[in-house]
């Protein structure tokens, strides 16, 4: 199997993931006195939240991001049904090349 990612010389992640960065600001600046959130905290409180969420209401769509969080998106799986059809000019190409 060949090597993933990107071509050589691809800028592509030069460009930075801009909604990824201005969560991760907001989750690290956010705080609420009222709900007793300090900084740096609102990403804690968002996961303990969805814990609880899956407990009290289970959700099967909760219930799949945690265990795909945890344990990583199960591999897909691919059923592959094929017919190979032999081209006489290419068997007699190949039959020669493997007699020499």
């Amino acid at each position: 199997m060949g090597k993933r990612g990107a071509k050589p010389g691809n800028k592509n992640a030069a460009h930075g993931k801009p909604w990824t960065d201005a969560l991760r600001r907001a989750l690290a600046q956010y705080e609420n006195e009222t709900l007793g959130i300090k900084r740096g905290q609102a990403l804690d409180r968002i996961a303990e939240n969805v814990v609880k969420l899956a407990c009290v209401q289970p959700d099967r769509d909760v219930i799949r991001e945690l265990g795909d969080r945890l344990e990583g998106k199960p591999k897909q799986a691919i059923d592959l049904d094929a017919k190979v059809a032999v081209v006489p000019e290419v068997a007699l190409t190949l039959s020669s090349m493997v007699e020499k």
